[in-house]
Parts: C-alpha cells; sequence; structure tokens
C-alpha cells in the first residue's frame, strides 16, 4: 500500500513538471515517449527507485499525449473568423451579459463559448438549436499572475469561443425535458427566483448560492466579497452552504 502511494505521487509529480516545458513536442514524440514509459514500468518492478523514476515519465508522457488530445478538438485555423452554420445543444444556462446572452453550446466534436448580441430569443439549457456564427480559437494573456482563461477553457473542455450571427437560419430544431435534466432544474429555479420580485441587491447573490448562476452579482458586490474574503463562498463553498441549510431547512420544517 506505501509503495502504491508512493507510485502515485511520483506519477503527480511527472505530470506536474510536464507544466513547466516551453515548447509542446510533436504527436509522434509524446506517443514515443508513453510507449517508453510504459517499457520502463514493466521492466522496473523489482527495485523501488527504478519503479519511482518510471512513474515520474508516465505521468509526465500521459500529460502529454492528454495535452494532444485536448488541442486536436482545436476549431482548423482556416475556419477562423468565418460564418458557418453549426448545429448543437445548449450545455449551461444561459446567462446575461452587458448587451446580450453568453451560453456553452455542445457540438458533436467540441464545446464552444458562445455569446449572441441583440435581439435574442428565448434559450433553454437542453435544447437542440442551429446557428449561424462566427467562431475562433481561445487564447489568453501570458501575463505572469494573470488569469489564464485558456487553461480555465480547456479545464473545462473549451476549445473555441464565438459570437452567433443573427440570420434566419438560427432556429431551434428540438426541445426534450430529458435533455440535460440536473440542469433544467437549475434553471428552473433561476426563473421562480426571477418571478419572486426579490431585492435586486440580493437576488443575484442568493442565485449564485443555490445554483452557481453569478450574472446577476454587481461591480460592486465582487468588490465587497474580494473586500471582506467572502468571495470564495459564493465561487465555491456557496453550493455546500445552500446544500446543508436547504437539510436543516426540511428537517425543522418536518419536525
Amino acid at each position: 500500500m506505501r509503495l502504491l502511494r508512493l507510485w502515485a505521487v511520483a506519477f503527480l509529480l511527472g505530470a506536474f513538471l510536464f507544466k513547466e516545458i516551453s515548447v509542446l513536442p510533436n504527436c509522434t514524440l509524446s506517443i514515443f515517449f508513453l510507449i517508453t514509459a510504459l517499457i520502463a514500468v514493466i521492466f522496473s518492478r523489482r527495485s523501488i527507485c527504478p519503479q519511482l523514476f518510471s512513474a515520474i515519465y508516465l505521468g509526465f508522457s500521459w500529460a502529454l499525449c492528454y495535452t494532444h488530445i485536448l488541442l486536436s478538438h482545436q476549431l482548423p485555423i482556416e475556419l477562423e473568423n468565418k460564418d458557418q452554420v453549426i448545429s448543437g445543444v445548449i450545455a449551461s444556462i444561459p446567462e446575461n451579459k452587458s448587451r446580450g446572452i453568453g451560453f456553452e453550446f455542445q457540438t458533436s466534436s467540441a464545446k464552444i463559448k458562445l455569446s449572441w448580441y441583440g435581439d435574442v430569443p428565448k434559450l433553454q439549457v437542453g435544447d437542440r438549436w442551429q446557428l449561424k456564427v462566427r467562431l475562433k480559437r481561445l487564447h489568453g494573456f501570458s501575463n505572469p499572475g494573470g488569469f489564464d482563461s485558456e487553461m480555465n477553457g480547456l479545464s473545462h473542455g473549451i476549445h473555441t469561443i464565438g459570437t452567433v450571427r443573427n440570420s434566419i437560419e438560427n432556429k431551434c430544431i428540438e426541445s426534450h425535458w430529458f435533455s440535460h435534466p440536473i440542469d433544467r432544474i437549475r434553471e428552473f429555479i433561476v426563473n421562480t427566483l426571477d418571478q419572486l420580485k426579490l431585492n435586486s441587491n440580493s437576488v443575484g447573490v442568493i442565485k449564485a448560492l443555490i445554483v452557481g448562476v453569478r450574472d446577476g452579482i454587481t461591480q460592486s458586490q465582487w468588490e465587497a466579497l474580494r473586500a471582506t474574503g467572502t468571495i470564495h463562498l459564493v465561487v465555491i463553498a456557496g453550493l455546500h452552504v445552500s446544500l446543508i441549510s436547504g437539510f436543516i431547512y426540511f428537517c425543522v420544517a418536518r419536525f
């Protein structure tokens, strides 16, 4: 058991070391690394030190090959900034932006982050749409210490961003209640909260705590959360707090 833990730590160390390289080797060389790493693991069973070094090598090679798999879904360069018609499913609750709506769109081959400006029709998570879009690859800034939007997008399976073009080709193909049922329940809760006419200063925070939709939080509220050190409550821990408080409410109401 102890050896297994050491092996796991060594594997993670190898994957971590992959982040330090500045140039990604080509796919053929990456596959060669992975094959030789597997061979090294097989022939290093009798000694601890070779096993750990093999685990580090395997972790590095696995991260290398997995990165190639992720990048293989990138938008071809020749399709960037060109209008095209695609079809897929709205894979996230549409959130309000400054002049439109933002949502994730799942096609048969990739997940895309789309923005739709202007006169936007009613969008519902789980609905299948045909859209005319203009796409581009997801790129992030290289500023040290800054937010890496490209890494954040890749961690959520998003390789491409784009905007929806106003066109008669935009249409809802089908809508089923059993498509993305969990997100549909979350969307129902958001719509219910909007219909309750709650205090506009608090409804955004309430939606963020209950279902994780944060488009209703104002800039001044974000600044207050950062200043008080409570931003973690809204970004991550809020859903856990809501779950526990809901359970306590049920118990009190029941007994």
